[in-house]
């Protein structure tokens, strides 16, 4: 655990942090390539408001 919330949703993306600028934003990708030698870790990519 991390302690990133849930700041808001807009359909496939979510946005998250720890209460002031995003830190993370996930990209769902229903048909992304699975890496079996990734514990549960699909695909993401990080944003950095600076």
């Amino acid at each position: 655990m991390i302690g990133l919330r849930l700041h808001h949703r807009d359909g496939s993306v979510a946005y998250l942090g720890a209460g002031g600028d995003d830190l993370l934003v996930l990209y769902h990708q229903p048909h992304a390539r699975r890496y079996r030698t990734v514990c549960g870790l699909l695909r993401h990519s990080a944003s950095q408001s600076i």
